[in-house]
């Protein structure tokens, strides 16, 4: 017959060389996400922000003209 051995595996303390490493990974992978979702909100907002831009401009120029009689 064959005798079974259990053999208690621990788990290995982390090498202190690959904790700065892995840190590193994941901050670039948080800067990576954070600047798709900038990304993807500027171009789901771009139309209405030129569209408030452009009034606002031309809101800046006609009121005014208005005020000072130009119009």
């Amino acid at each position: 017959m064959a005798e079974t051995v259990a053999v208690a595996a621990t788990q290995a303390p982390p090498d202190s060389a690959f904790v700065p490493v892995i840190d590193d990974i994941c901050y670039r992978a948080q800067l990576a996400a954070r600047n798709q979702k900038l990304s993807s909100a500027v171009g789901a907002t771009k139309v209405w922000g030129f569209l408030i831009g452009a009034l606002f401009a031309i809101g800046m120029v006609l009121i005014p003209l208005a005020l000072l009689g130009g119009i």
